[in-house]
């Protein structure tokens, strides 16, 4: 290999092996899917194992019913489901039911704030992390989700009417970041060393064999 392409090869390398993101699906669901406790869904452009998702509530709450707006996670809109029912309270409460269609569990409470990034990611293992722009787990970190493929995304609310006046929450899916950690890039680093060197010393060999040759 020529050595001038050696060291860009190994730099692209590198870079292919940065954190990506898919192409997304995105959605706003409006203040009046909110007013109802019947579920609208949507369904996403494919199913993702692997998976993140970007929330954002900018809904303006009713202030004499403190209601509650709800954003559901699923694998199908009926029959065998896997369900994460994410709560968003008028208070700026968070909270994270995960289950079946016939029941459901709290996992964690957090909190929320209108325009905050929330971002719920599975990882390729089937952990669960929840959290904001600067700390992606602060929220729920590593819970044991297992095998779920999110293929649509529904709205509704806990109590009904009257819920929200304006606004919408904005739905953003992406396929979980792939990221490397340092200890594999220091062990590519270690593993291509001895590569440079061993092209250096055939470099000089050939080098001296033209000499000779003259």
């Amino acid at each position: 290999m020529n050595r001038k392409l050696l060291l860009p090869t190994i730099f692209l390398t590198l870079l292919t092996l940065a954190p990506v993101l898919s192409a997304s699906f995105a959605y706003s669901f409006t203040y009046t899917s909110f007013n109802t406790t019947t579920w609208t869904y949507k369904q996403t452009d494919e199913a993702r194992t692997a998976w993140q998702v970007e929330i954002v509530n900018n809904l303006v709450y009713n202030t004499t019913t403190a209601g509650t707006a709800k954003i559901e996670l699923t694998n199908a809109t009926s029959g065998n489901q896997t369900i994460i029912d994410l709560c968003y309270a008028s208070d700026g409460t968070l909270d994270v039911w995960i289950g079946d269609e016939t029941s459901r569990d709290k996992v964690t409470s957090g909190s929320w704030t209108a325009d905050e990034k929330i971002y719920y990611t599975l990882d390729s293992n089937g952990y669960l992390d929840i959290g904001n722009e600067t700390d992606r787990d602060s929220i729920l970190s590593d819970y044991v989700l297992g095998a779920f493929s999110l293929e649509y995304v529904g709205a509704s609310s806990q109590e009904g009417a009257n819920v929200a006046t304006s606004g919408y929450i904005s739905v953003e899916i992406t396929d979980a970041p792939i990221s490397v950690e340092f200890e594999t890039v220091t062990d590519i680093i270690y593993a291509v060393i001895p590569l440079i060197f061993t092209v250096a010393v055939l470099g000089v060999v050939i080098k001296m064999f033209k000499s000779v040759s003259k």
